[in-house]
């Protein structure tokens, strides 16, 4: 939507610097108006775009249920549109944030798990840290909070 607004604008300045410049070719005659032609007939698609991508982030706020073993993590996922479960090696981990409520597990650049430190039925957060600093180089291990 950013992308189109900025489109716009740009278009509108190049035909009034044009206008002022009184440099109005043919080229530039033809080729604005279909531009705008076509943002205007496209941009019910980009809003309609927009707001499907907006509607799929309930994933975001799924609970998880997570089990920790010695090399790997369970994720089991389940919810009335969807059901998974992930393993996930512990040495995969490239980044750990804790702050005071929970942890960020960072897979990949965009790959991350939140666990929160609330709800724990066996084990406590305090040896959760412990595990994940034994895994994670110092460097790569960041506590936020208390």
């Amino acid at each position: 939507m950013v992308c189109v607004g900025f489109a716009l604008i740009v278009g509108i300045i190049s035909m009034v610097k044009s206008y002022l410049d009184n440099n109005l070719s043919n080229d530039f005659i033809s080729v604005y108006p279909i531009m705008f032609a076509a943002i205007f007939l496209l941009m019910p698609l980009i809003v309609t775009y927009s707001a499907f991508t907006k509607k799929s982030n309930v994933l975001y706020k799924t609970e998880s249920d997570y089990s920790f073993f010695e090399d790997h993590f369970v994720v089991e996922i389940e919810k009335e549109i969807i059901s998974m479960t992930n393993n996930v090696k512990l040495a995969g981990l490239t980044r750990v944030y804790e702050a005071k409520d929970c942890f960020y597990l960072y897979i990949s650049k965009t790959q991350v798990f939140i666990v929160t430190k609330e709800g724990f039925t066996l084990g406590t957060p305090g040896e959760l840290s412990v595990m994940l600093r034994g895994i994670v180089p110092a460097k790569n291990y960041h506590k936020y909070g208390k």
